[in-house]
């Protein structure tokens, strides 16, 4: 997955700016500044299922964590429908706000279109990884997740072959989200149908999101804001091709990052025995 990870973020950057431009490609990148905003729309969803089906579960109390799942489920399709229509809405500002030539408002567009999708069906993937873990069956999620990301690199490279431009990395994302989704769905459906419980309305689950979701959406935010803000601000500001350059140089630390976190976990029980008690 790591490997995945650095070719999709460093690797692959060359071939996107040569088939793209850098001006194109740094409207894409700054322009998923927003998109990182309007993700923190899943008020932590997928957070609170994950800690509170978990609960459950280790209590033994089967039928509150599929209770969780069931209330979670219907809130999290609606805040899908939510995220995607504000991504719409937000397709008519972005342009304007980048100041982006007229021949690239189009494909910017579309783009952004595809992508407000992809973004609505990651907080669909969060949900599915966060009950999987609570009930300890992450196995079909995370290879499919695994499948995914080689899938998408493989779409990402074919479409910009053929001369799809930007949607090329559009629908590559859009694909790398929704195998781990369909492979997801129903593994989840038959965890629940194994525990025997049937969907039902529960007042306390429900007030449960509804109590928890402003605090989770406070916590989520700040980091969310943060995130998306150097792109957005430096693509208004300072200009598309700099977003590239702050976007490579950022994705390298973060590789290496993860790469140093790696060894480090790897290494950490060998080191522990070394150490008298």
């Amino acid at each position: 997955a790591t490997l995945i990870y650095t070719a999709q973020s460093i690797l692959l950057v060359p071939m996107y700016l040569d088939h793209l431009g850098s001006q194109l490609y740094g409207l894409w990148l700054a322009s998923g500044g927003v998109l990182v905003w309007l993700a923190m729309m899943d008020f932590g969803i997928s957070a609170l299922t994950t800690q509170r089906c978990g609960a459950a579960f280790g209590r033994g109390d089967v039928d509150v964590a599929v209770s969780y799942f069931w209330h979670g489920a219907v809130i999290t399709l609606g805040l899908m429908l939510v995220l995607f229509s504000l991504g719409l809405l937000a397709s008519l500002w972005v342009p304007g706000w980048f100041r982006v030539d007229k021949e690239y408002v189009e494909p910017l567009r579309q783009a952004f279109w595809i992508a407000s999708l992809t973004t609505a069906v990651a907080v669909a993937l969060e949900f599915l990884k966060g009950f999987a873990a609570a009930f300890q069956r992450v196995g079909p999620v995370v290879i499919a997740g695994i499948a995914g990301d080689l899938l998408a690199i493989a779409v990402t490279v074919g479409a910009l072959w053929i001369g799809w431009g930007l949607l090329a990395l559009a629908v590559g994302g859009l694909v790398r989200f929704l195998v781990p989704v369909v492979v997801g769905v129903p593994h989840e459906l038959a965890l629940c149908r194994a525990t025997g419980q049937r969907p039902a309305w529960s007042s306390e689950v429900f007030g449960d999101y509804r109590r928890s979701a402003p605090s989770l959406l406070g916590a989520r935010s700040t980091g969310q804001m943060a995130l998306g803000l150097p792109a957005v601000l430096i693509g208004r500001f300072i200009g598309p091709e700099a977003t590239v350059a702050y976007s490579v140089s950022i994705r390298s630390v973060q590789v290496a990052e993860m790469l140093f976190n790696l060894a480090l976990v790897a290494s950490s029980g060998a080191i522990s025995h070394t150490w008298p008690a």
